[in-house]
């Protein structure tokens, strides 16, 4: 081979070698951005949940203060009722008894 040719040979087995090296560098530059992407969006959804998770948390709260003012307006009106309940039991308990007393 000519020294020429062997020249020529190396000069192309270098910009190849150049060639691979931008290649390379550009393939890590890309995954690096990925990476950086995947994280940001990783980020992002776990911020998203989190706000979503407390928003659930707000409204599960929200509900049970609402059932637990139900359920004491529930008692109040049941109490009420039995109250009244009672208390006609007496009446009629103390008219009968006096209806007895009538009687006698």
């Amino acid at each position: 081979m000519s020294n020429s040719l062997i020249t020529e040979v190396l000069k192309i087995e270098r910009e190849a070698d150049n060639i691979l090296n931008d290649a390379r560098l550009e393939a890590e530059r890309v995954i690096s951005n990925i990476d950086k992407e995947v994280k940001s969006i990783k980020t992002a959804l776990e911020s998203e949940f989190k706000h979503t998770l407390e928003k659930l948390k707000e409204e599960i709260a929200a509900q049970q203060r609402l059932e637990e003012e139900r359920l004491r307006n529930d008692y109040e009106l049941l109490k009420r009722k039995f109250l009244n309940i009672d208390n006609k039991k007496k009446e009629d308990a103390i008219n009968c008894v006096l209806k007895y007393i009538q009687a006698l």
